[in-house]
C-alpha cells in the first residue's frame, strides 16, 4: 500500500512540475487546434491562445465579439487523469493500460473541446452561458468518475501490490 501511495505522489509531482514547465501551454495549443477544427466550416469564428499576461487564456472570436477562458480552470484535472493512467501501468498489462489511456484521454479531450465550443454560444444565449458556468469546474469530477469506473472495472485497490505486467 505504501508503494502505491508513493507511486501516485511521485507521478503527480512530476506531472505537476511538467505542467508549470510548459505542459499547460502544449495542452492549450491542442485544445485551440481542436476548437479551430470544430469551427473549420464556420466563417468568422476562430480560436487562439493568449499568453501575453503570463497566464494562458483560450480566446474565441466571432466577427467583432470575443470571449476568453483561463486554461488552468479546465485543464488542471489533466494532471490527475495522467497520474491515474500512469498508475494503471503498474497494475495492468501494458496493452490494457494503453487502451484505457487512449480511451480516457480521448473522452476527456473531446469533452473539453465540446465545452469550449459553448464559448461561441455564450455570445448570444443566456441559457448556454448558464450551462457553460455550470460545467466550468466539472472536469475534476469527471476525472474522478473515470478513476472510479476503472477501479471497479479492473478491481484495483491500493492494497494490491504494483507489478509491471506484460
Amino acid at each position: 500500500m505504501k508503494l502505491n501511495i508513493a507511486i501516485i505522489l511521485i507521478v503527480a509531482t512530476v506531472f505537476f512540475g511538467l505542467w508549470f514547465l510548459g505542459l499547460e501551454i502544449i495542452y492549450a495549443h491542442m485544445l485551440v487546434f481542436g476548437l479551430n477544427a470544430v469551427f473549420v466550416f464556420s466563417s468568422g469564428i476562430h480560436a487562439k491562445l493568449d499568453t501575453s499576461t503570463g497566464k494562458a487564456f483560450i480566446q474565441l472570436f466571432y466577427d467583432n465579439a470575443g470571449w476568453q477562458e483561463p486554461v488552468e480552470t479546465i485543464c488542471l484535472p489533466l494532471i490527475l487523469l495522467l497520474t491515474w493512467l500512469v498508475f494503471l501501468y503498474f497494475h495492468l498489462p501494458a496493452r490494457k493500460a494503453s487502451m484505457t489511456l487512449l480511451k480516457n484521454l480521448g473522452i476527456f479531450y473531446a469533452l473539453q473541446v465540446l465545452y469550449l465550443t459553448l464559448l461561441y454560444g455564450m455570445l448570444s444565449s443566456e441559457s448556454v452561458q448558464f450551462i457553460f458556468n455550470l460545467l466550468k469546474n466539472s472536469f475534476g469530477i469527471l476525472v474522478l468518475f473515470m478513476i472510479i469506473w476503472d477501479v471497479i472495472r479492473f478491481r484495483i485497490s491500493l492494497r494490491n501490490k504494483p507489478v509491471l505486467k506484460k
